[in-house]
């Protein structure tokens, strides 16, 4: 059992940086200006569940 567990780890491990690598490969900077319309998920209720996407949301204030 111990050498199943200390497999399964490792190649969790392994797994893991691949799919990181294949994503982090392909991902851009976003970057977001004052007036800019951009997509946002926001809350409808207190259950994240309800979240809904708002559309055509104009930037107003930029983050540091």
């Amino acid at each position: 059992m111990k050498n199943a567990e200390k497999y399964a780890r490792e190649h969790a491990l392994v797994t893991h940086k691949q799919y990181a690598d294949y994503y982090n490969d392909r991902a851009k900077d976003k970057v977001f200006r004052v007036g800019d319309q951009v997509v946002v998920l926001e809350e409808d209720s207190a259950h994240k569940t309800f979240a809904r996407w708002k559309h055509g949301t104009v930037v107003k204030v930029r983050s540091p």
